[in-house]
Order: structure tokens, then sequence, then C-alpha cells
């Protein structure tokens, strides 16, 4: 904590998930993250670990409804992506744009937390574990990003 500015502390020291906060309380939290882990494939596996914990009850319960209607593979997972943006980020957009057989472009824009490279990271991991729901293997990198945009390319088998 104390590497967090004096004015967050207080509000991260009683978040709680059912609450939406300012941007500027994630650009700190992730700063420090960035500061504190700066590897990078750490990062990627915090937040494979986090999605698992936080996200992945909510994404397996879009997937069994897809299911229902018919067989599901990432291609069709990957349409409802702007469910979980409008879940976890306000503000931010995105789109899916399939650049192969096997293969999509995740365009996540609108999102300054893209400005640290904690988050950056450890979302890339998070895609990982999402899409892992539906497919043996995922690899998912980073194409290009700015400050408040990202490009991932997503491949599976």
């Amino acid at each position: 904590m104390e590497r967090l500015p004096d004015e967050h502390v207080p509000t991260i020291m009683e978040l709680t998930v059912s609450e939406w906060y300012p941007v500027e309380l994630g650009l700190a939290h992730y700063a420090v993250m960035s500061e504190l882990i700066s590897d990078t494939a750490e990062q990627t596996q915090l937040g494979r670990q986090s999605a698992a914990k936080l996200q992945l009850p909510y994404i397996k319960t879009l997937f069994r409804a897809m299911r229902v209607a018919g067989a599901l593979d990432p291609q069709k997972a990957l349409t409802i992506s702007h469910k979980v943006f409008d879940r976890v980020l306000q503000g931010a957009d995105g789109r899916v744009l399939q650049v192969g057989r096997k293969d999509a472009r995740l365009e996540c824009l609108g999102i300054p937390l893209l400005s640290q490279p904690y988050f950056r990271n450890s979302w890339q991991g998070w895609w990982e574990t999402s899409l892992s729901l539906v497919a043996r293997k995922v690899f998912v990198r980073i194409q290009r990003h700015t400050s408040d945009s990202i490009h991932y390319l997503a491949s599976w088998v």
C-alpha cells in the first residue's frame, strides 16, 4: 500500500466487487503492479490465474447457453466478447476480426488501463484462459498497442 498514492488507499482498502470505480484508481493500482511485478511472463500467468478465479464462472454460463444452441468453438465464443466488455469495463469497446480458420485479432479500444504493462500482459492471460474453455490449446500474443487500445492475435487448435 505504501506505493499507492495516498488518495487511493482508503478506496482500495474498502473495495467491493459490486461497485464501479474511477479509472484513476485502476491506473494507480496497475502502475504499482507493473512496478512490483515487472516480468512479462509472470504478469501473463497472473492474468490466467485471475481469469480462472474471477471470470470463468460468468464465461462458463455464457458458453453453456451457446452450447445449447449448437456447437461451440472459439470463433463462436468470441462473438459474445462484447458482453464481457460490458461487464468489466465501462466505456470500452472491442471487435473480433477473423484472420484465419483458427486465428482472430481481438481489438480492444478505449481502455486507459492499457497504458500499464501489467494490465496489458495480464489481460493476455485472461484471454488465453477464457478461450481455453473451447479449444485444446490457445495462443494469444500482443500485436500492437497504444495507451488505450490493443490488438491481440489469438490462435487455437
